[in-house]
């Protein structure tokens, strides 16, 4: 009867010990594994005219997050780290016109990182092309701009007045860098922009305006006499 009554007691004894030693273990799994940060969910990436931004949502739990590059088939290369929470954008200034660029984001905090998005987003920079001159004569507008490395061309457009929308008015390919806007009509200031473009990728506008008192007219033709 005693030999049951110990055995009784250390099996209750046993059950205790294993119930106070392995609750916490499950506990603080359960609480490391909730403070972990989220993987950030990418939201775009867009050529802007001093390089490329990234933009992704918050994270739960972060302290800061990781951005990372990589181009053609390389492994993805940590290139900045944000240590406020709230920042979800970074712009990547260290770019080269016409390379494509492949971006993704990790979050972190004192328990580690998360994991990233392996496909990441892409897009390729284009240099701002920068336009030199605009003069009227000969009944239309000439623009010339500088050429963007690696473009394939460039697309313009125009509008009237500070308030007015840009409409796209030509397109030009390879290393042209003129164009004659013979469209133009009435007088005031208009505001011309240029983009160059390679395959679907688009850099930044460059804008100018240009006013117009007189509206260039066309050269008449004279009269041509057959003796």
């Amino acid at each position: 009867m005693k030999k049951k009554r110990h055995s009784v007691i250390w099996m209750l004894f046993l059950a205790l010990f294993l119930s106070t030693a392995v609750l916490p273990l499950v506990s603080t799994s359960a609480v490391q594994a909730a403070s972990e940060p989220a993987r950030p969910s990418l939201r775009k990436v867009e050529v802007v005219s001093n390089g490329i931004k990234v933009t992704w949502k918050q994270s739960s739990n972060a302290s800061g997050y990781y951005v990372y590059r990589k181009t053609g088939g390389k492994s993805y290369q940590k290139i900045a780290t944000i240590t406020n929470a709230r920042t979800v954008t970074y712009t990547d200034k260290g770019v080269k016109s016409g390379t494509a660029y492949r971006y993704t984001v990790a979050a972190f905090n004192d328990s580690g990182s998360s994991s990233y998005n392996t496909k990441g987003l892409a897009a390729t920079y284009l240099s701002v092309p920068k336009i030199t001159k605009i003069t009227a004569s000969s009944g239309a507008v000439s623009i010339r701009w500088k050429e963007t490395s690696k473009a394939s061309g460039y697309i313009i457009y125009r509008k009237k007045g500070a308030s007015g929308k840009y409409s796209r008015i030509g397109q030009v390919k390879g290393k042209t860098l003129t164009y004659k806007d013979t469209t133009v009509s009435g007088k005031g200031t208009y505001y011309y922009a240029v983009c160059a473009y390679k395959g679907s990728s688009k850099s930044a506008r460059a804008t100018k305006s240009f006013k117009i008192s007189k509206v260039p007219s066309t050269p008449k033709l004279g009269t041509v006499s057959v003796t």
